[in-house]
């Protein structure tokens, strides 16, 4: 961009370098995987929080789209009223904060997936309300570049603040300057070792306390942005090869603001354990029901246990360094529940997050099915 930016100031052309494959969808990144916290949906080596981004403002004004800064001047506000900018290429904005038009959300997709090597997938309910719920999944490899152990791992905003948290990316220098090989992707390599990068510390599934298969992969097989139903799926089996037969998680974002999050998982060994788990920055009250009440400040998020029945919820410290060479995480905690595989080897877990203080209600029948069941409108 900086380059197509210099060769047309100078030459008057970019030699036709704009006309890349998605190219001109760029500067919407950052405003789709926003949340209304402020926080991005964080993955692999990835950090939830962000500065003011200059190229957006070139983006936006290159194709008349107002809507992708409204975020980038809530930032460039509070960067102003605060410290001052910090990144290295805020200068630019001098040059690129230019009109582009009258923000328009109705051109801002509410449900959005992603395609190539590392699917994602969002959905929101609103592009203007600062309370809005945005719950957004993660698929792909963690061989990926800067990968973690992080397939299936989701997060969650509501009530303006962030409810499922991912605890972002451990210290390079701390891990290399103990001389672990923090860049093998090998099943064995240290770098599973550090709880941010494994699967431990992600709000995914573990069985038996392994560890997810760094070389699979998981992949989004359905998606729909329908009014009445927005809902992804993630065929997780790549990750969990020589644990279960099939792994399949759906996410889906319900008329009343809940979100349902519903794994099935087939050819268990028999008396398996499943831990399903969720990091989260808010206070939790009372551990040891099948609901779950979560605060932050003002705001409140509750979580019910649908699947299986008799299930208890549990806290787990994330906040302590688990081995020295790990960094701690304040503030942190694990809302998790471990279910065990009958003697089918099949075992369906569903989980409601409500925002506010309430019993989450029944779901219908129908949103119980197998999410591979579920109906895929694009």
């Amino acid at each position: 961009m900086l380059l197509i930016a210099l060769l047309e100031s100078v030459l008057g052309t970019g030699f036709g370098l704009d006309q890349a494959p998605g190219f001109d969808r760029t500067g919407a990144y950052l405003s789709l995987t926003t949340g209304p916290s402020g926080l991005t949906f964080n993955y692999a080596d990835g950090g939830a929080g962000r500065d003011v981004e200059p190229a957006v403002y070139w983006f936006a004004a290159r194709h008349r789209r107002g809507e992708w800064l409204v975020g980038e001047e809530r930032l460039l506000s509070r960067e102003l009223e605060g410290d001052g900018p910090r990144g290295r290429f805020f200068p630019l904005l001098l040059l690129w904060r230019r009109d582009a038009g009258t923000p328009d959300f109705s051109r801002l997709p509410l449900h959005w997936s992603s395609e190539g090597s590392v699917p994602v997938a969002l959905h929101r309910s609103s592009w203007t309300n600062p309370d809005a719920v945005f719950a957004a999944i993660k698929a792909g490899s963690p061989s990926g570049p800067h990968g973690h152990m992080d397939i299936g791992s989701f997060v969650l905003d509501a009530g303006g603040v962030r409810w499922a948290a991912d605890l972002g990316a451990e210290s390079y220098h701390r891990i290399e300057s103990r001389g672990m090989n923090f860049w093998s992707m090998a099943q064995d390599s240290e770098r599973w070792r550090v709880f941010r990068q494994g699967s431990l510390s992600h709000n995914t599934l573990v069985i038996d306390g392994t560890l997810q298969k760094a070389s699979g992969s998981g992949t989004i097989v359905r998606f729909s942005g329908a009014s009445e139903f927005p809902h992804t799926v993630v065929d997780m089996t790549g990750v969990y090869a020589g644990q279960a037969g099939a792994v399949h998680r759906g996410l889906a974002l319900l008329p009343d603001g809940g979100v349902l999050v519903r794994d099935r998982l087939t050819g268990l060994r028999p008396g398996a354990e499943v831990r399903w788990g969720m990091v989260t920055p808010a206070s939790p009250g009372l551990a040891g029901g099948d609901v779950l009440q979560l605060r932050q400040g003002t705001a409140s998020l509750s979580l019910r246990i649908l699947q299986p029945g008799a299930m208890k919820w549990t806290l787990l410290d994330t906040a302590t360094p688990r081995n020295e060479w790990d960094s701690p995480n304040p503030g942190t905690v694990m809302c998790a529940f471990t279910a065990l595989a009958p003697a089918d080897g099949t075992l369906d877990l569903a989980v409601m997050l409500a925002p506010g203080i309430r019993r989450p209600d029944d779901v219908a029948p129908a949103l119980l099915k197998p999410p591979s069941e579920w109906r895929a409108v694009r």
